[in-house]
């Protein structure tokens, strides 16, 4: 079984190079040994074909989606990472389409009937055949309960997960060999990035996740009348089929359509923004795709979310440095910004802050003139990235997904009214949240947790410290000390010790030669045995040992 696995395996990495090729990345491909990594050796290389004609981001995007649901849903990822995918590229992976054709509804029926454990006229009293969405992981079908409620019914592909388990095995093994074959490796965590992807990925095949994601928002947003998730009915759920409301609204990009249902675009536009910021300052749980495609607009202006298989998920001490983030560009000070990618970025290698406090406060001069409302913070974070990114500092995923999720409200918010801006609406967010933040009752609640490992430690300190006390007393202790460029420091000692020693050399045979220039000035030639001639063949051996002194410490590399 292991061998046949393996055999699919190496058929499915030929597929994958051959597809790479074919859009016109054999270069890239041998440049970073792959080839020479997976024993691979195409015949076919970079031939003329009429997909040399597109740009270098197309034809990834196009790579992508010929090779299936793995490399779309790896293509998102990386269009999240600004700080390391190329601006041409960024553009063409957010516009990965994740729709293919669909499959026969015996299929579907036969998935349902075996998740639900019944036959599908025993459980619904209508099901469309007809699906209203297919994509490469599930298939949307619109369908009626017994007690008459319109729902849909998303399913699971038959063997999807399999297929997936291959690519993403594959991915896994391409990510081990960058991270520590190549350059690229020693600054970003690839082995981690793919991890991450693969969990995620693992969650989303499996449907009740997403159920307890709605439910999750459901009770964050269960004060605001205006926000609709739609309800689950667990019943006619499992792993591989979820069943909730049908939402029939309008779609946030049909503009014209608003307006002509009376709706107002530009408060739609003000409670869309203002409910995804909610989600990243104040609860850290976020939706991670809200597209025009995946909102509604409701009557009264509501809006209401859907297809939430893709969430974003921050601790509160990443939204704390982000909150630092946004404060620093709204209030333009670079020390801020700094602090923030400090504080949430990862590097292997020591990083010259002050320099890119330099290079922000540059960036910062560029939007100094630009009124606050005019600012794009899309625009500004992927700078900012950028700049992180010269710099060797790894941005975290979450903290990357989240100015992807602000990158896609601020265009949709642009086409609904353009006078509005992220900007101002998290003004007056983030100073709330920070207000609490700070607060005495966060503060007392903070110290009321960490009370008891305080007492534990306190309880242990002296016992410790008098364990250590009498390691002392026995001669029964070492210590060891240990420090970076250990080689470096002491080449530096040895340098000072020498100069010292030079100045020591000089200053001792200036005092000869003054000594005897003096004694001559005063006495005359009253010295008996001595004659000038002594004093002056003196004087060249002193002069020659000095200059010997200081030749042989220069030589050694050590002045």
């Amino acid at each position: 079984m292991l061998l046949k696995n393996r055999y699919h395996e190496i058929r499915r990495v030929k597929e994958i190079i051959s597809v790479f090729i074919k859009y016109g990345f054999y270069n890239q491909i041998h440049q970073l040994g792959l080839l020479k990594y997976m024993k691979i050796y195409p015949l076919r290389k970079n031939k003329k074909s009429k997909n040399q004609k597109f740009s270098r981001g197309k034809r990834l995007r196009m790579a992508l989606e010929e090779l299936g649901p793995a490399f779309v849903k790896l293509g998102q990822l990386l269009s999240t990472r600004r700080d390391l995918i190329p601006k041409d590229m960024i553009e063409e992976l957010e516009n990965l389409q994740n729709k293919v054709v669909p499959i026969s509804y015996e299929s579907i029926k036969e998935q349902v009937e075996k998740q639900l454990q019944g036959s599908i006229e025993e459980l619904f009293l209508e099901f469309k055949k007809t699906p209203l969405a297919a994509a490469s992981i599930a298939q949307v079908h619109k369908a009626t309960l017994k007690n008459g409620k319109k729902v849909v019914v998303k399913v699971q592909r038959p063997g999807i997960q399999q297929k997936l388990m291959t690519d993403l095995s594959i991915i896994e093994e391409v990510a081990s060999f960058l991270e520590y074959k190549t350059k690229y490796g020693k600054l970003y965590d690839f082995t981690g990035i793919v991890k991450d992807f693969k969990k995620n990925l693992l969650k989303e095949l499996d449907f009740r996740m997403e159920g307890r994601n709605i439910i999750t928002f459901q009770k964050n947003f269960k004060n605001d009348k205006n926000i609709v998730f739609p309800c689950i009915y667990k019943e006619y759920s499992s792993q591989k089929v979820l069943t909730m409301d049908f939402i029939q609204g309008i779609s946030l990009k049909n503009v014209e359509l608003l307006r002509k249902k009376h709706l107002d675009p530009s408060l739609i536009a003000r409670r869309f923004c203002h409910c995804i910021l909610e989600q990243i300052l104040r609860d850290g749980f976020f939706h991670g795709d809200p597209h025009p495609g995946n909102v509604r607009v409701l009557s009264e202006n509501r809006i209401a979310f859907l297809d939430m298989g893709i969430v974003g998920k921050v601790a509160e001490e990443k939204r704390e440095q982000f909150f630092k983030m946004i404060a620093g560009i709204t209030l333009k000070n670079s020390k801020l910004i700094v602090e923030s990618i400090r504080e949430m970025g990862v590097s292997k290698e020591f990083i010259d802050f002050k320099q890119l406090e330099n290079e922000i406060s540059i960036l910062r001069d560029e939007y100094l003139e630009i009124p606050l409302k005019e600012i794009k913070i899309g625009e500004f974070l992927t700078e900012i990235f950028r700049l992180a990114f010269q710099y060797n500092i790894s941005i975290p995923n979450e903290v990357a997904m989240i100015a992807k999720t602000l990158i896609i409200v601020e265009g949709t918010i642009t086409e609904l009214d353009p006078n509005l801006n992220i900007l101002e609406i998290a003004q007056p967010i983030t100073k709330q949240l920070m207000k609490e933040m700070y607060s005495f009752q966060r503060i007392a609640k903070h110290l009321q947790e960490n009370i008891l490992d305080t007492s534990r430690l306190l309880h242990r300190l002296p016992d410790s410290f008098t364990n250590i006390l009498e390691r002392l007393e026995r001669h029964d202790f070492k210590l060891i000390l240990s420090f970076k460029n250990e080689k470096q420091m002491i080449k530096t000692l040895n340098k000072i010790a020498n100069q010292l020693s030079f100045s020591i050399a000089l200053l001792a045979l200036g005092i000869v030669i003054s000594g005897f220039i003096l004694a001559l000035a005063i006495n005359g030639n009253s010295f008996g045995f001595l004659d000038s001639r002594f004093v002056i063949v003196g004087l060249i051996i002193s002069l020659i040992m000095g200059l010997w002194l200081m030749i042989s410490i220069i030589k050694s590399g050590r002045f």
